[in-house]
């Protein structure tokens, strides 16, 4: 959960970058970054849930509330 937590902050600069860039390479970059941290939250959050079984529904409560601030 700790390496999820870090994708957290990898999203927020990805979003600051996004909102703050005018030049299109700097906001496919910054899409991409949000993409890559996306990614790897899910990842690490899987990861948590087969580690961790008995904290199912903390994980997947964090989960849906990282997936539905990003959507």
């Amino acid at each position: 959960m700790e390496r999820a937590s870090k994708n957290i902050l990898r999203a927020e600069a990805a979003f600051y970058k996004l909102v703050s860039s005018s030049d299109s390479q700097d906001i496919a970059n910054a899409t991409s970054e949000l993409k890559q941290a996306q990614s790897s939250f899910s990842k690490e959050t899987n990861e948590a849930l087969k580690a961790l079984p008995s904290e199912a529904k903390r994980i997947e409560g964090i989960q849906f509330s990282y997936n539905a601030a990003i959507d």
